[in-house]
């Protein structure tokens, strides 16, 4: 049997998909943000701004991280007596990884 550290020497590159979910968790605020995705399971940029304590603009640059790295989607909802329209939510991706990752 090959040993496992001799077959991952052996990779000359990470799928491409691998390398953007990798991005995506690389900072505390992503990493926060997706906890709060985890345990929210769909949120406005408006609850996910509350459990984080971040700025406006310090959450939109890490929300679109995020987005680009296939872990968060966003899609658009008006939902009566609400003022939010945008939501954020896992992919499904982005719940198998974490999953994976907080269950080990």
């Amino acid at each position: 049997m090959v040993d496992v550290l001799t077959q991952v020497s052996e990779i000359q590159e990470f799928p491409a998909e691998l390398v953007k979910a990798l991005e995506g968790l690389n900072h505390v605020n992503r990493r926060r943000i997706l906890i709060s995705l985890l345990e929210g399971k769909q949120l406005s940029f408006s609850d996910i701004r509350q459990r984080t304590d971040m700025t406006d603009a310090l959450l939109s640059s890490h929300l679109r991280k995020l987005k680009d790295s296939l872990l968060v989607e966003q899609y658009y909802q008006h939902i009566q007596d609400k003022q939010d329209y945008s939501y954020y939510q896992l992919t499904d991706y982005g719940k198998n990884i974490l999953t994976k990752l907080l269950t080990q």
